[in-house]
């Protein structure tokens, strides 16, 4: 299969496709900015590629909604997604939110077969792994580091760092990016013609509306909840998820209570968006848990409790204190090890849930305006993109034609 030749030349789009690896629910219709498309005269469809790329997903967790108007078409034959991606046009512009992965290269090479331009996204990036700096070295670091590499299905991984060409797919023609690190870390096929498109992440949105809202401060410590047991990253890579249920947010509850006692604040759950809480009963003793108001909780907290959320970047603009938390079992896992990599970053070490000991409160609601800054610039946003909404400056990229 070979990648087609693009015509060159200042090509008018005339339809706009949202590529998906996961049922489209009313967050991600709204972040991605798939309703903007149509008021500008383009025609907009969704291909849902979930059933696809990930079958041993659960469905229908986060409904769309009524408010969605666009075509959404959801493929269930593999051959039927080849032939659809292979015969795009160059009037067709695809926004691309395929994880450039294992499971998704037969998309990818479909759709480089075609003569449509694609769009591709790692404006949300976070810090790496690698950035580790109490990280073991010597022998005992190096087993460590071989063991991973077998687990996470390594064979797969370097098929992926072959050359573009001898996979057959071709670049994209457009990279959105958000502060320094989306460009240094993005795993995407791009090549020297990849225009790169600097933006901001997409919380930054959100957190342009907030700003300019009349706001009070309350006396509260809000944690940004990850649905930790239940949440659905771990399937696509094919992982158990790191606790049981019960047993994490027993944790949970009993931090909650030992923050409330010895700060005085009242902790609020700012719940993960893809939670389901309202279908599952009290899981936090009776604690205010709120859906869809993360950034607006934020700033309204005197502190902030998380693990390794992307929400920090809430914390981090309207200048909050974090206090990170973890729990034995984890050190070695994904989740203890990012929660360790965020702190770090902002010269704190995570605090253990089950033996917390004696908390330097002090310490813990100070913040270091420097660190701040640092990862605002490298992970959020950098200093000279403009304070637009992500979405309309995609938007005028592309009247401008390719």
């Amino acid at each position: 299969m070979n990648a087609a030749v693009l015509p060159m030349g200042n090509m008018k789009i005339r339809r706009i496709i949202y590529l998906f690896e996961e049922p489209l629910n009313a967050r991600d219709h709204l972040r991605f900015g798939v309703g903007i498309w149509k008021d500008l005269g383009f025609d907009i469809e969704v291909w849902d590629l979930s059933l696809i790329a990930h079958p041993e997903l659960p469905r229908g967790l986060s409904p769309v909604g009524g408010e969605v108007t666009e075509k959404v078409t959801v493929f269930k034959d593999a051959s039927d997604m080849r032939a659809n991606l292979s015969t795009l046009t160059g009037r067709d512009l695809v926004i691309n939110f395929l994880t450039f992965d294992h499971w998704n290269l037969e998309a990818y090479r479909s759709l480089s077969c075609s003569c449509a331009s694609y769009v591709v996204q790692h404006a949300n990036a976070v810090p790496d792994m690698s950035y580790k700096p109490c990280d073991r070295v010597g022998i005992q670091g190096f087993f460590r580091k071989l063991t991973k590499l077998f687990e996470r299905r390594t064979w797969k991984l370097l098929l992926l760092r072959l050359p573009r060409q001898l996979l057959g797919v071709r670049p994209p023609r457009l990279l959105l990016a958000g502060g320094e690190k989306s460009i240094e870390s993005q795993y995407f096929p791009v090549d020297r013609n990849t225009e790169i498109l600097r933006l901001h992440t997409f919380d930054y949105d959100i957190y342009l509306k907030e700003r300019g809202l009349a706001v009070q401060a309350q006396d509260i410590a809000v944690f940004l909840d990850e649905f930790l047991p239940y949440h659905s990253d771990y399937a696509f890579v094919g992982e158990k998820n790191p606790v049981e249920p019960q047993h994490y947010y027993d944790l949970l509850n009993t931090f909650f209570t030992k923050v409330e006692r010895e700060t005085g604040l009242k902790v609020v759950i700012a719940a993960h968006p893809r939670s389901v809480y309202e279908t599952m009963g009290d899981h936090f003793n009776g604690r205010s848990c709120v859906k869809g108001q993360t950034a607006a909780l934020v700033r309204r907290s005197r502190m902030v409790l998380s693990h390794a959320s992307t929400a920090l970047c809430f914390a981090i603009l309207f200048e909050k204190p974090v206090v990170f938390i973890s729990f034995s079992g984890v050190e070695d896992l994904w989740e203890g090890a990012y929660t360790k990599v965020m702190a770090e970053h902002f010269g704190k070490k995570p605090l253990y849930m089950d033996r917390p000991g004696d908390i330097d409160w002090d310490f813990e609601r100070t913040i270091n305006a420097d660190l701040y800054a640092r990862y605002k610039q490298l992970y959020i946003k950098t200093a000279d993109s403009a304070e637009v909404p992500i979405w309309q400056g995609v938007a005028d990229r592309v009247k401008r034609g390719f």
